[in-house]
């Protein structure tokens, strides 16, 4: 093989292994990508399921009866969902309930006896 033939086999060797790296790549870049995105509903989720206890807490604390929430209530817990991610949070009363008011979901929260 003379000289010329052999570089032209390199370079097309190294361009080969330079796709393959550069495919590896953005495929990498694809996942971390997912990835984030997959940790970012999971932060907003939880971020809107501890606002939502909170919200709870505070109706609760004040004699209120209800607000209008952005989560769900079941089984004593609040669950909020971003995504494919459900976060749960549990607030102090477990007497919640939402109710659909038109475009508008109220939660309604009742409080001990001892304190109305």
């Amino acid at each position: 093989m003379n000289s010329k033939a052999q570089t032209q086999v390199e370079a097309i060797i190294c361009l080969t292994v330079f796709l393959a790296i550069l495919g590896q790549a953005v495929s990498t870049m694809g996942q971390i990508k997912e990835m984030a995105e997959e940790g970012n509903d999971a932060a907003s989720a939880k971020g809107t399921a501890q606002a939502c206890c909170m919200l709870a807490d505070t109706v609760y604390a004040t004699n209120a009866t209800a607000t209008e929430a952005s989560c769900e209530a079941k089984d004593g817990e609040m669950t909020a969902t971003k995504g494919s991610k459900n976060k749960k949070c549990k607030p102090l009363s477990e007497k919640i309930r939402m109710v659909q008011t038109g475009e508008k979901t109220i939660m309604e929260v009742s409080t001990n006896e001892h304190y109305k």
